[in-house]
């Protein structure tokens, strides 16, 4: 049931882009040594419209979509969110991803967040570029 209403929410905006046919579309979300990343949500944004449409990978870290194909081309966006790796995003159009064999999403590394100075005094190298008072 759930399944039926992601495709007809899915279906709904290739609609209102045009749409008058049908796409099906799969892939597989990789971590960055290239493993399977299971039972990770991916989000489905048409044309720049979010919705409430989630794919979720498997135990293999595959996906699979079933939707309306377009005569227009327009914008399409995966969003994979993982809790270690944070978000990777698959962007294309809808020509492409007609034409794709298989969707790959692959999670980066999450930068380290900058370690804060020790000193609140500006570096040497920006102390002369600072206002005087």
């Amino acid at each position: 049931m759930k399944r039926a209403i992601r495709v007809a929410v899915i279906a709904g905006f290739l609609l209102l882009a045009g749409c008058d046919g049908s796409i099906n579309f799969e892939g597989h979300v990789v971590t960055p040594s290239g493993t399977a990343a299971t039972n990770i949500p991916i989000y489905v944004f048409v044309d720049g419209k979010g919705s409430d449409t989630i794919i979720w990978s498997d135990a293999k870290g595959h996906f699979s979509l079933s939707a309306m194909a377009c005569a227009s081309d327009f914008p399409v966006e995966l969003v994979a969110i993982h809790p270690d790796f944070g978000i990777a995003r698959y962007i294309t159009t809808h020509n492409v991803l007609e034409k794709s064999s298989t969707v790959v999403i692959r999670l980066t590394e999450k930068p380290n967040p900058p370690t804060p100075p020790a000193t609140s005094e500006l570096p040497s190298h920006l102390s002369d570029k600072a206002p005087h008072q």
